[in-house]
């Protein structure tokens, strides 16, 4: 019993002792902080005590306050600091600290460009003299029960003008090792006024380097963060709700096993520019990925898009996606399809990633164009767009990608896009269908190319393009219904000039008032002046100035009236009168001018005028013979007697017989005919014959087709024009336009 009370008061003077001791040392530590460790830190340090518990080697701060360098201005408030060490493990040379605790603290760190507010703490601390220790340490280190509750960290960046707050910062570490057991942490935080929440948990071994991390984002308000976004895009705001996961596993020593893994949603998107138009919005993006850095990879299992609204604005010297990027217009250079690079053996390789899509989807889409660099402002919306692909590869040249989309006024359009997405290197097929484009909505464009608006009418277009090292080769077909030009605007010019577009237009349309072109078009894709609107504006010109030099072969074709070539009427300077295809062309042209009496016709006849002068001169030979064989025939030969004489041959007994008694036999046919006739006379005869040519082919027009005279001049190349014309002789027809 009375070695019972011994020990009883041993024990109790031994409580008092330590009850003493931690008295004395909480006493002499609160003294230290608030008037040694300021100086020190070289800062205001104040706590309302410090607690040393001798029982269980505790140590806590209550209400502890940091000020920065200027002893002001606060720093850090710790409202409960708690440290619990296991002394007894340091004589196995381990330093085991069994828990750290931190509550109710709030942090303000502020970024003054050149360094941070608490620079100055890293540089008391840091040892300039200290000696890497690269052989294995003997002592253990340990540490457990970390937790930081209820914290808030408070972010300035002073150049920008930025302020940031983190609130409920809860941090939950079971154990930290730095040896082959396994450390796990935890980590919670909440943005203000219900910004929504952050939430990361990890695992780490210290011996064999491997670690896991996850983190899962809850509800966040995108807009929060713009200040940080605007280093990347200048926008006005960002309205969105991002949720997802994110996990990040693999060793440390070996990069090649790290894989990364992404599940994230966004809802309700809206993104400004600086003007506050809307840029971009969507209800609903999905999104599930992983990537192994080391193959330079990205997988994406979905994408997933709904509700997606585009706002595209073009203008002289930039544009939407420009002014997003901030980057400005340079002619000069040309942008690389590399985002990085890497060094192998010494040597520099540019890299870029290859991203694959499984199944690529976006549904119930918008996309509105604005186009300010033309005379008139143009709008255009494609609506409800759909675009699906499957084994999308931004590398694979065996891509398929379906677009379908609504035009304005009950139009569509479809593409199929066919091979690689980056046609700089590979190739690629696109071919697009677009019905029921009502062209009053592409007057804007009309005016600027042409300087006419357009008024009415719908277009349907088969485009199949090609595009092979960065190179465009297309062909457009294009069906163009009932298109009503409005008044050529005054004082102003079309880029493509000296195109008369309504009076083209008139000559391609056909009697059903369609109008079908065949546009070639080609281009070089990565030129900075490159315009497929200007490129087609040029191709349209030149298929309209083709039609107003031969308005006669453009109306026929138009018209698939069959017509040879138009631009000449064949004639035999010998033959008085037209044969039956010679008429036929002539009522084609004839035709042609009743149905557009804005056009005067030229006819000029052309032909070998000593070529005509040898074969008249034959031809008279063989006439007088005709006519003496034809005693009973009077008056002027008719085609019939003309084609009778004709085919009289050269080697006929009886014509033969009477060259020899008429003409003689000494040297050739052509020249004893001349010489009999006289070869001015018949040059004489060949010009009149020529004259009452031209004197039919008018009677003809006004008489029977009804044509006005004053809109049509016929005439007959000179004297000296026809010695030294070498064709074959002909009409050349010009129909001159006058708008």
């Amino acid at each position: 019993m009375q070695a019972i009370q011994k020990i009883l008061k041993v024990l109790g003077i031994v409580c008092v002792v330590l009850v003493a001791l931690g008295l004395l040392v909480s006493v002499a530590l609160t003294i230290y902080v608030n008037h040694g460790a300021g100086r020190l830190l070289n800062r205001e340090v104040t706590a309302k005590c410090v607690v040393y518990n001798p029982f269980v080697t505790s140590l806590r701060i209550v209400d502890a306050h940091v000020s920065e360098t200027d002893h002001v201005t606060p720093f850090a408030d710790l409202g409960n600091v708690y440290v619990r060490l296991n002394p007894f493990s340091l004589v196995g040379r381990h330093v085991n600290i069994g828990s750290i605790a931190l509550d109710d603290f709030t942090i303000r760190i502020v970024d003054r460009d050149t360094c941070f507010n608490f620079s100055d703490l890293t540089t008391l601390f840091a040892d300039d003299d200290a000696q890497t220790d690269t052989t294995a340490s003997a002592w253990k280190v340990s540490v457990r029960n970390i937790a930081l509750n209820a914290g808030a960290m408070e972010y300035s960046e002073l150049r920008k003008g930025r302020n940031w707050r983190l609130e409920n910062i809860n941090l939950n570490i079971p154990g930290l090792y730095f040896d082959n057991r396994e450390t796990r942490a935890g980590l919670s935080l909440e943005l203000p006024q219900e910004g929504g929440a952050l939430h990361l948990s990890g695992d780490y071994n210290a011996a064999s380097k491997y670690f896991a991390l996850k983190a899962k984002i809850a509800q966040v308000d995108v807009n929060r963060f713009v200040p940080l976004i605007r280093d990347y895009l200048n926008i006005r705001s960002l309205d969105a709700m991002l949720q997802g996961e994110l996990s990040v596993h693999g060793n440390l020593d070996d990069p090649s096993t790290m894989r990364v893994g992404a599940n994230v949603n966004v809802e309700e998107l809206d993104m400004r520019d600086r003007h506050r138009h809307s840029v971009m919005q969507l209800s609903r993006l999905k999104l599930e990925a992983s990537m192994a850095p080391n193959d330079m990879q990205l997988h994406v299992t979905t994408l997933a898009v709904d509700s997606l609204n585009l706002n595209f604005i073009r203008k002289a010297d930039t544009n939407t996606l420009s002014e997003l990027l901030d980057v400005k217009r340079d002619t000069t250079t040309q942008q690389k399809d590399t985002i990085g690079s890497m060094t192998i053996d010494g040597n520099t390789l540019s890299v870029s990633p290859n991203v694959i899509f499984d199944n690529l989807t976006i549904s119930g889409s918008q996309l509105h164009y604005t186009d300010l660099t033309l005379r008139s402002d143009f709008s255009y919306t494609l609506s409800d767009m759909q675009v699906r692909a499957k084994n999308l590869s931004l590398k694979g040249n065996n891509n398929h990608v379906i677009v379908t989309a609504k035009l304005p006024d009950g139009g569509s359009l479809m593409a199929n896009w066919r091979g690689a997405l980056s046609t700089k290197e590979s190739a690629a097929r696109v071919v697009a269908v677009l019905k029921n484009v009502k062209l009053r909505d592409l007057s804007p464009w009309t005016e600027t190319m042409f300087a006419y608006p357009i008024e009415e009418g719908t277009m349907s277009v088969s485009s199949d393009n090609s595009l092979t090292a960065g190179m465009l080769d297309a062909v457009e077909i294009v069906d163009i219904h009932g298109l009503r030009l409005g008044k050529k605007r005054k004082f102003t010019d079309g880029e493509v000039k000296n195109v008369p577009l309504k009076l083209g237009v008139d000559l391609l349309r056909d009697m059903n008032d369609n109008i079908k072109l065949t546009l070639p078009i080609s281009g070089d894709l990565s030129s900075p002046e490159f315009s497929y609107g200007k490129i087609i504006g040029r191709a349209i010109g030149n298929v309209l100035l083709k039609a107003t030099a031969a308005p006669f072969v453009a109306m026929a074709n138009a018209r698939q009236i069959p017509a040879d070539d138009l631009t000449r009427l064949s004639v035999d300077p010998l033959q008085p009168d037209f044969d039956l295809a010679q008429y036929e062309k002539l009522d084609v042209i004839a035709q042609m001018m009743q149905d557009k009496q804005e056009l005067q016709l030229k006819l000029t006849q052309q032909f070998a005028l000593n070529d005509a002068v040898r074969q008249r001169a034959v031809f008279d030979l063989k006439r007088d013979f005709y006519s003496q064989s034809q005693p009973d025939k009077i008056g002027r030969l008719t085609l019939v007697d003309i084609e009778k004489i004709r085919a009289i041959k050269d080697g006929n007994a009886d014509f033969q017989a009477y060259v020899k008694q008429t003409v003689g036999t000494k040297g050739q046919l052509t020249q004893r005919a001349l010489n009999y006739y006289g070869e001015d006379k018949i040059k004489d005869e060949v010009i009149e014959a020529a004259k009452r040519r031209n004197e039919f082919v008018m009677r003809y027009l006004t008489q029977q087709k009804n044509i006005d005279a004053d809109r049509i001049e016929i005439l007959t190349l000179t004297e000296d024009e026809l010695a030294n014309f070498k064709d074959k002789p002909c009409y050349a027809v010009e129909a001159i336009v006058k708008e």
